[in-house]
């Protein structure tokens, strides 16, 4: 049984459409939910959503930043996102960009390389190329493997001698048969992982992923190739090692994803679509500040951290500082970038009538004096490409820094090669406006 919502909505339980049409009563699906919370934030420590009461009209769930799907007894929850057109695929390959990678495998490269000039791809197309991104992180660290006991037969002994195969077969002590402890990847994990590699070449419309798909699969020659997995028999990371392996982790999920469906409102059964949750606030300012890192190559900096600034006797930056998403730093000047994941209707308008939030003013002003910068940038999420920004504060005050606040709306729900011109739009917008205000 699916229900959905969306990010930061509040939503009575009598106006969800399985109570409405009498396929749940509204107190089961309150006494549902509030075990799925209560289950979800024990688990995983994160609040996803809230229960309230709403006086006259009931209970009511709230939204918060997350996008995902939960799933508890019969009751599958899609939290979607509240910007048109960003579908689950999207938000997951905006994760893998924000994603710092070190140095990026060939493989990695040339899957960007080809994306940059696609102009369209499929939903699936997203998870398969997250997929083989994840097999690359897996390839960096290692196999998950198990120690297995084997019998062979050999020149010289290795292991243990089977003593009673060695008296039958061979009294004479010629060749030896015995028993060894050998280091096997030929395990459930990767099976899994090698049937939704083999799996997406069915399914992909990109032609040029197909070679690339095979050359990974070659990293598992040594496991098993299995026909099917069933959607309750997926392995689970943790029975194969007590190290954090997030990227088998990862694997597993956009296994599933493949194998299974890559959307609850498209799989045959929902019930079995792959939990997932993911902070939508993280997610975009890492997807925005990774990116600009990427294009510039040099002067962008993310998580920049400053002592306050109070003085004298500033406090030290390890007690107390201010952390800026994003800083820019030339020798025409520097701006400071702030990400605020708030989406409105009004930054898709072709002339937006946007009023930045007090709190997110103040924030920034403060931010822009202590570092003796004029300019200050905050990035929305919108749907419409844009040249210029969508809106701009001159901040001057009277014996105060004068600071220019300008809003971006970045374009972020269409194709990875689209997106990547509206980062590269604003990262020379960011450059211009450095030298235009140096002259």
């Amino acid at each position: 049984m699916l229900i959905s919502i969306k990010q930061w909505e509040t939503k009575y339980l009598r106006d969800f459409d399985v109570v409405k049409s009498g396929e749940i009563t509204e107190e089961r699906l309150y006494n549902t939910l509030t075990a799925m919370f209560y289950d979800y934030v024990s688990t995983n420590g994160i609040e996803p959503f809230t229960i309230s009461f709403g006086k006259g009209n009931g209970f009511c769930i709230n939204a918060n930043s997350h996008v995902g799907v939960i799933v508890y007894d019969d009751i599958t929850l899609y939290i979607m996102s509240m910007i048109p057109d960003l579908s689950l695929g999207k938000i997951l390959y905006l994760q893998a960009q924000g994603e710092s990678v070190e140095s990026a495998s060939t493989t990695r490269q040339v899957v960007d390389n080809n994306l940059n000039d696609e102009e369209s791809i499929s939903a699936i197309d997203y998870f398969i190329i997250s997929m083989l991104n994840t097999v690359e992180d897996i390839k960096q660290n290692g196999m998950i493997s198990i120690l297995q006991e084997v019998e062979d037969t050999s020149d010289r002994i290795t292991g243990k001698i089977n003593f009673r195969e060695q008296l039958a077969k061979n009294p004479a002590f010629d060749s030896f048969h015995v028993q060894k402890t050998i280091v096997c990847v030929d395990n459930p994990l990767n099976q899994v992982i090698k049937l939704a590699l083999n799996k997406s070449k069915e399914f992909t419309a990109l032609s040029w992923l197909i070679p690339i798909i095979d050359d990974t699969e070659t990293f598992f020659a040594e496991v098993s190739t299995i026909e099917d997995v069933d959607s309750s028999d997926f392995p689970n990371v943790k029975d194969y090692t007590s190290i954090r392996r997030e990227d088998y982790e990862k694997a597993i999920l956009f296994s599933k994803y493949i194998l299974k469906g890559f959307d609850p409102f498209e799989g045959s059964d929902p019930s079995f679509f792959p939990e997932f949750m993911l902070d939508m606030n993280v997610v975009f300012e890492y997807y925005v500040t990774r990116s600009l890192e990427r294009i510039f190559k040099s002067g962008f900096s993310v998580k920049r951290l400053f002592t306050l600034g109070v003085g004298p006797e500033d406090i030290p930056i390890d007690k107390k500082n201010i952390e800026l998403d994003g800083y820019y730093e030339s020798p025409e000047g520097n701006i400071v970038i702030d990400t605020k994941n708030k989406y409105k209707a009004v930054l898709d308008r072709d002339i937006p009538d946007f009023i930045a939030a007090n709190p997110d003013i103040y924030q920034q002003y403060y931010y822009a004096s202590r570092l003796n910068s004029s300019n200050i940038i905050l990035v929305y999420p919108s749907s419409k490409t844009r040249n210029e920004p969508i809106g701009k504060y001159e901040l001057n005050f009277k014996n105060n820094k004068n600071v220019d606040m300008y809003f971006w709306g970045l374009q972020i729900t269409s194709t990875p090669k689209e997106n990547k011109k509206a980062l590269i739009r604003l990262a020379k917008y960011m450059e211009e406006l450095l030298k235009k205000k140096n002259n």
